[in-house]
């Protein structure tokens, strides 16, 4: 993984809460670097940096980014700035699980 393209496409980073084994963090990152549209992911002093190949990410990536996250309690709004508008309405839908958080009560428009 390389980390050329983060600053043109975007990334994010957030505190990582603690895991229950290293199998548990081992599958976590194994899951995580396989992400469609994930190519570097790095531990910093702010937290977990995670970056991506294009400033938006497929459905398929942030539908797998999203159930990462939740499985994980990491946090889900920093992953709403890189789902693409044409897939807003999908994620946007208040039944979801991941409304709540990714959205709050106020989806983007």
């Amino acid at each position: 993984m390389t980390n050329d393209a983060s600053s043109v496409n975007g990334s994010i980073v957030f505190k990582l809460k603690p895991y229950y084994s290293y199998s548990d963090e081992k599958h976590f990152f194994a899951w995580l670097e396989s992400i469609e549209g994930v190519i570097d992911v790095k531990g910093t002093a702010r937290g977990l940096h995670v970056s991506f190949d294009a400033p938006l990410l497929s459905r398929a990536g942030a539908y797998d980014l999203i159930a990462l996250f939740s499985r994980y309690g990491c946090p889900l709004a920093p992953i709403r700035p890189f789902i693409s508008p044409v897939d807003s309405e999908y994620f946007e839908s208040p039944d979801s699980y991941w409304f709540e958080e990714l959205y709050g009560n106020d989806p983007a428009t």
